[in-house]
């Protein structure tokens, strides 16, 4: 036995309907299951979406990389000995994908990590033009040395550059 929602007499346990008022006893989900339909149709495209969103913003979050901050200078010295360059780098950070380049931008030699606090010989035949013409010191004085870094780095598009008199 159950008591009626509307006439508060007792009605049995299973009845749809009071036989006294005809009041329905069901819930509304079961007296409206189109609207329910519908409803959770509408409703759950948001509700998914929040949750994944915010689990994506929560993992983007937790795994994104703090911003780096730019540096312009690349700390280093440079000299000639007549056949090698020596280039020492003075910094705390690699310099990646490094482009060195003598007397302006005419003989290159790139993608070479310059690690921090290391030094190299380079041979100055080793640098070419675009053409690939090598870089001979007992034909041409070299004038200027400079580093471009690359990489993702502090020193990405940090520059060095240095005179030889």
């Amino acid at each position: 036995m159950k008591i009626c929602k509307s006439c508060m007499k007792k009605i049995d346990g299973k009845a749809k309907k009071c036989p006294f008022c005809q009041t329905d006893q069901r819930g509304w989900i079961a007296r409206h299951p189109i609207l329910t339909i519908l409803g959770i149709l509408f409703i759950s495209p948001f509700v998914i979406g929040g949750i994944v969103g915010s689990s994506v913003e929560n993992q983007s979050g937790e795994t994104e990389a703090p911003k780096v901050e730019r540096r312009s200078d690349f700390k280093g010295t440079v000299s000639f000995d007549g056949t090698q360059f020596h280039v020492t780098s003075l910094d705390t950070t690699d310099c990646m994908n490094a482009r060195l380049q003598i007397n302006g931008t005419s003989y290159t030699l790139s993608g070479y990590t310059l690690e921090a606090g290391q030094s190299y010989s380079v041979g100055a035949g080793q640098f070419t033009k675009g053409d690939g013409t090598r870089f001979n010191p007992f034909a041409i004085k070299p004038q200027n040395f400079s580093v471009s870094c690359g990489g993702d780095n502090e020193l990405s598009s940090a520059f060095g550059y240095w005179e030889f008199k």
